[in-house]
């Protein structure tokens, strides 16, 4: 079972919004005795990520990309959430975070919850605070 987590970058680091959601995520993973995996669409430095509580990280070379590829970003994303079995996935609330997140839904058949301002009071059912 994991927790993983869209790692979001700016200038070649991963954003503050990132860290903190990496953060959120290892409270979800200590919660349900999860790993907590992160995904990052760059080559950057990964320390940053491990200080934050991150089990497992995923790099994905995006030197030929000159834009956020919905398709392949959520493909492979998806791809790594059957690998990892994962239980929950955390994106953010930024434009890139809003439209992969349905989009990610459908390829994993999950429910998708936008703006939750709080960690999950419960986990079956789910119950968090909107």
């Amino acid at each position: 079972m994991a927790v993983v987590t869209f790692i979001e970058t700016h200038n070649g680091k991963a954003s503050k919004a990132s860290l903190e959601l990496l953060s959120y995520g290892r409270s979800m993973a200590a919660a349900t005795s999860a790993s907590l995996v992160a995904v990052i669409f760059s080559d950057s430095d990964t320390q940053e990520l491990k200080d934050h509580g991150a089990d497992v990280i995923y790099t994905v070379d995006t030197a030929s990309d000159s834009y956020f590829n919905l398709e392949r970003y959520s493909a492979t994303l998806a791809e790594i959430c059957a690998l990892e079995k994962a239980t929950l996935v955390v994106v953010s609330s930024s434009s890139e975070g809003r439209y992969l997140g349905p989009s990610l839904a459908v390829k994993t058949e999950a429910t998708y919850l936008s703006n939750a301002v709080a960690l999950p009071t419960a986990y079956n059912p789910f119950t968090v605070k909107q």
